[in-house]
């Protein structure tokens, strides 16, 4: 997904759904739910990342939305981007309200590596509501924009995930800002030509140099 490249990153992301068995979901001790459901959510991520809204839209919702909380919520949000950037500004709305009545059920134990999901929604929701704004006309779209100054502390706050480097030798940055301001960058508008600035010179992982491994391996026997 980093590099552009739509047919691996979605086929990692069903790889990654078909490991993680409804069954597997329902182990209560350990609590697997909270560990393993909201790393299914990358495929929304995918899908937002290449612009696959007509997919997006035609997705249907998981049957049991309790227990795919994480999911449920996130497929609201990216039901909020497609319409957006679609044009269709009343769906788009109803999605966001959908989202957000989702993201109140998600556990506060639920986690994605070092994140709580309640705190990436909390990002998230940021993101829907100022692709939306976008659709709407510049008097009525300027609280989104308020609202986006307003939530850089919450960004900050947000670690970043990345490849440990005694894994791949590599490290990758995290691109949480980067797709904060996609959807700003479509419409041009002039509060977000820095976002643009900083977008386009910012390094791909490809061209990163490699870094020594973190932890040397242990000698043989």
């Amino acid at each position: 997904m980093f590099l552009g490249q739509y047919t691996p990153a979605i086929e990692a992301a069903e790889e990654l759904i078909a490991t993680v068995p409804e069954a597997a979901l329902r182990i209560e001790s350990p609590p697997m739910a909270d560990c393993l459901e909201a790393y299914l959510t990358m495929k929304q991520h995918v899908l937002v990342r290449f612009g696959k809204w007509r997919e997006i839209i035609d997705q249907e919702l998981p049957e049991d939305r309790e227990l795919y909380c994480s999911n449920v919520a996130m497929m609201h949000y990216a039901k909020a981007v497609a319409h957006s950037a679609l044009g269709n500004v009343e769906e788009a709305e109803t999605e966001k309200e959908q989202f957000l009545a989702a993201k109140v059920r998600v556990p506060k134990g639920r986690r994605v590596h070092n994140n709580t999901v309640i705190d990436l929604l909390g990002v998230t929701s940021k993101c829907a509501w100022c692709s939306i704004g976008h659709k709407r006309p510049k008097a009525a779209a300027r609280p989104c924009y308020r609202s986006r100054r307003r939530n850089e502390p919450k960004r900050s706050s947000v670690q970043g995930a990345t490849s440990p480097p005694a894994m791949d030798g590599r490290s990758v940055p995290r691109d949480l800002e980067r797709r904060f301001g996609s959807t700003a960058m479509n419409d041009n508008h002039p509060s977000d030509q820095v976002l643009r600035r900083l977008s386009a010179a910012a390094p791909s992982p490809a061209s990163l140099p490699k870094t020594e491994p973190a932890i040397s391996p242990l000698p043989p026997g």
